[in-house]
């Protein structure tokens, strides 16, 4: 989890390099920030190191952020919509960081490719 904010400032001079809007920079980083804690609390069963893969790119005015990870199967996306409409002591925990990152984002989507998961925000 502490490698999350290091992930923030090595986005930082991206954003400056392809002048990207101060605004959408803390779109993004609220995007890792989830992402990033739904894949290292969710996919690895065991205590060992492992690595996720982080790829950025700006074409046009899009940009592009795909998060690969070697952890089991897991689609963030076919977690249920929250109730947000529900008071917050009657809401589940569940599903508020994705349901955040889909309100953040135009599009998100996740596959699971050659023994990994592949989730990509744009």
């Amino acid at each position: 989890m502490p490698e999350i904010a290091a992930i923030n400032e090595k986005f930082e001079p991206f954003a400056e390099e392809f002048e990207i809007p101060r605004p959408i920079t803390m779109k993004f980083n609220i995007v890792f920030d989830e992402l990033l804690k739904n894949v290292i609390s969710y996919a690895y069963r065991d205590d060992e190191e492992h690595n996720i893969e982080i790829r950025m790119e700006r074409v046009g005015k899009r940009l592009t952020v795909v998060i690969t990870d070697d952890g089991v199967p897991f689609n963030p996306l076919s977690v249920a919509t929250p109730r947000t409409d529900l008071a917050l002591e009657d809401r589940e925990a569940s599903g508020m960081g994705i349901h955040l990152v889909r309100n953040l984002v135009d599009d998100v989507s996740y596959q699971r490719r050659i023994d990994k998961n592949v989730r990509v925000g744009s």
